[in-house]
């Protein structure tokens, strides 16, 4: 029987793909002369709306990596007519 590792790991959300993602928003955002990005793209968006504790091992790795390089990641959370929420990155 396949393994919920195994399954993850099929599936390809390792800690090196949320990165690559997440790296190239970094870069675009600090080529437009920003100091933050927001990522509204699931599931970056929702990572922190219910805590850093609810998160899977790969999403904690790779908010951890990103605090270790001296990024401030919190949730970016505007309620309006509607809720605004997602990854905020800063540098």
């Amino acid at each position: 029987m396949l393994t919920a590792k195994e399954a993850n790991e099929i599936s390809g959300t390792k800690t090196e793909v949320f990165i690559e993602f997440i790296e190239e928003k970094i870069k675009a955002s600090a080529k437009l002369g920003k100091h933050e990005v927001i990522i509204r793209e699931n599931p970056y968006s929702g990572w922190l709306y219910g805590g850093y504790n609810k998160l899977h091992d790969n999403e904690k790795a790779c908010l951890d990596e990103l605090k270790t390089c001296g990024f401030d990641v919190d949730l970016y959370y505007n309620e309006g007519q509607f809720v605004d929420i997602g990854l905020r990155i800063k540098w």
